[in-house]
């Protein structure tokens, strides 16, 4: 019985070295001992080395480039070649099995090191304004104002794209229910940001402006290249609300806006009375649009009348009253301050309120539709989408000219589509949940 305790004992140990190495013995030696780290299936450690060292590389591509970053093939090269990487997917899903490399490419640590590559890029261009003119001279080295055409990005958005696409691919060979909110969550998410990475060089953002009276049916790019567009707008008639004009103090010898936190937002209306900056000011009379006649200003419709207000100002210490008209001028009339000691009260040029253009759109097909075009609510016609962006800033309300920018994005009902698995497995989710509740409780 002793005799049988020990050989039970001593082969106990043995049977699990022989399962945990594959049937074959550990090995001691130094070569092996020294290389330990790389050892697979990689941990976290080793995938945040691995995706450190590839953004680097980015960073050395792109100084090496001149900041020129990477510009995605358009249609249809892009198609071809979004084809092809999921090919390559498939196959390598497959032999994933087998091997532990390709394993580890698709395993949890690797996905959380490759969104937070991708996330801390994007925080990046979220804090360092976009634009090629922008930034030191290490910024615009290192690719930093133009974050999502940079090869850093690129190798971020190829590896989150590579872990996603192989665990999404290896749950559906061979297909399970089970499976079913893996696949449609992680699928939906691989589609998002495939099309986006992949169509981005085919979306197109023109500008086009109209006149009043005018119809407009070209549209621009890169400031002096034209595109003919396949429909036309006509602008009818172009309207700006704008909110009161406002007053505040300037110093008089400087020009410094003397404003503090603390100060109240002075918005010009009749009868309106505000202490300010050490005097109490009343608005005596004011007109939305007005012209100056001599020394004072009259209610006016003609284009080019400016805001005006009569301004009774009383010193809070000395009791001095100073009364006077001021106005923020427009193009055609000049600005009138009321001088108050060493300082001169102004009024603000009023901002925008609501800005909009009424138009009638005209497809090649000779199909007419009219429409309010305003911002932040945009008109789709013939597969573009039209946005109301600005007008001429210099005229103010008496702008007759709209500048409408045209969208086109011929990759967005995929994204649509990705956006729609996502929700779907979601609520998938949700279902099981439920049911396994009820089955439970029961």
């Amino acid at each position: 019985m002793r005799n049988h305790m020990e050989t039970t004992t001593l082969k106990s140990p043995q049977i699990k070295k022989v399962h945990r190495f594959g049937g074959q013995p550990p090995r001691l030696d130094k070569s092996y001992q020294s290389g330990r780290f790389w050892l697979l299936p990689w941990g976290y450690t080793q995938t945040t080395v691995i995706t450190g060292t590839l953004l680097l590389i980015g960073f050395l591509l792109e100084i090496l480039s001149g900041s020129q970053g990477i510009i995605m093939a358009s249609w249809p090269i892009n198609l071809g070649l979004l084809i092809g990487f999921i090919g390559l997917l498939i196959i390598l899903a497959v032999y994933s099995k087998k091997k532990a490399l390709i394993a580890s490419l698709a395993s949890i640590p690797s996905a959380i090191c490759f969104i937070g590559a991708v996330g801390v890029l994007s925080l990046i261009a979220g804090i360092i304004p976009q634009d090629l003119a922008v930034g030191g001279e290490l910024v615009r080295k290192l690719g930093l104002n133009h974050i999502v055409s940079s090869w850093p990005f690129a190798f971020g958005i190829f590896l989150l794209l590579s872990n996603l696409g192989i665990a999404t691919i290896r749950k559906l060979i061979p297909f399970q229910r089970q499976n079913i909110r893996f696949i449609l969550n992680h699928a939906g998410l691989w589609i998002i940001i495939a099309a986006g990475a992949f169509g981005s060089s085919d979306m197109q953002r023109l500008i086009m402006f109209a006149n009043e009276e005018e119809v407009v049916q070209r549209a621009y790019y890169d400031e002096n290249k034209t595109v003919e567009m396949p429909f036309s707008v006509y602008l009818k008639d172009f309207k700006i609300e704008e909110f009161p004009p406002t007053l505040t103090f300037i110093d008089a010898r400087t020009g410094e806006i003397l404003f503090k936190k603390a100060d109240p937002i002075v918005e010009v209306q009749p009868g309106s009375k505000v202490k300010l900056n050490g005097w109490r000011l009343e608005v005596l009379r004011f007109f939305p649009s007005a012209s100056k006649i001599e020394n004072i200003f009259e209610p006016s419709k003609i284009e080019g009348a400016a805001p005006a207000a009569l301004i009774k100002a009383v010193n809070a210490q000395t009791e001095a009253v100073r009364t006077g008209w001021i106005s923020c001028g427009s193009y055609s009339v000049q600005p009138v301050a009321l001088e108050l000691e060493s300082a001169l009260l102004v009024m603000t040029i009023p901002r925008p309120k609501k800005f909009q253009s009424e138009v009638i759109l005209t497809t090649k097909d000779g199909i007419k539709r009219h429409a309010i075009l305003e911002v932040n609510k945009p008109i789709n016609i013939a597969g573009w989408k039209l946005y109301q962006i600005s007008y001429d800033e210099k005229l103010g309300k008496w702008s007759k000219l709209s500048v409408i920018e045209a969208v086109r994005d011929p990759w967005l009902p995929v994204v649509y589509g990705g956006i729609f698995m996502l929700l779907t497995g979601t609520l998938y989710m949700l279902w099981e949940g439920t049911k396994v509740k009820g089955v439970n409780a029961s």
